[in-house]
């Protein structure tokens, strides 16, 4: 059985632009997404340690790009770890 974590909700929208813009700044995906501060600067965190985004520069200012497009499913926070629903990967994020 294939297990689901979500399939709606902030990320997903997250998950999509970044699929889209490939490179992006935290604030194109709040006015992209209509996502909250906090929500948007954790999933980017974790996927940072994951390895599926680059950071370029601080602050305000930083740019991301995509690294890892694994498909249409946005990696899921479980926890202390991010599970790929597309690949089935769990990473470990502590």
């Amino acid at each position: 059985m294939k297990r689901t974590f979500f399939n709606s909700g902030p990320r997903r929208k997250v998950w999509m632009s970044m699929r889209i813009l490939r490179t992006f700044s935290q604030a194109d995906l709040i006015i992209t997404t209509e996502g909250s501060y906090r929500t948007v600067r954790r999933y980017l965190s974790a996927l940072i340690k994951a390895g599926y985004i680059r950071q370029q520069g601080r602050g305000q200012s930083a740019k991301y790009q995509l690294l890892r497009n694994t498909g249409p499913k946005p990696p899921a926070i479980k926890g202390d770890a991010l599970f790929d629903q597309n690949t089935g990967e769990r990473y470990e994020l502590a």
